[in-house]
């Protein structure tokens, strides 16, 4: 997404077919924070399933919180997810 982003933003800043200069534009950290919650959430997740799933587990109730905390995280990314998504989208608009 962020070779995408950068095209995108080349070719809307001056209207001018995409140069070799796209490469060193800078990308929204948008798209970062998405990438980096989504990774930690799934990680998380997977973590805590793994607690929850053991049966003889003392920490069943931590598990389940954790567990419950990194879906909302994962929630906080697929808002993120979408608001970048609707950045980039706009840069090939007609």
């Amino acid at each position: 997404m962020s070779e995408t982003e950068r095209i995108g933003a080349a070719a809307a800043a001056d209207g001018a077919p995409v140069t070799d200069g796209w490469q060193k534009r800078p990308v929204s950290g948008l798209g970062k924070a998405w990438w980096v919650l989504s990774a930690i959430s799934l990680l998380g997740a997977r973590g805590s399933t793994s607690l929850i799933a053991d049966v003889d587990s003392d920490v069943w109730d931590d598990a389940y919180l954790v567990h419950f905390l990194v879906h909302g995280v994962l929630a906080i990314a697929a808002v993120l997810g979408a608001l970048y998504v609707r950045k980039v989208s706009r840069y090939f608009r007609p």
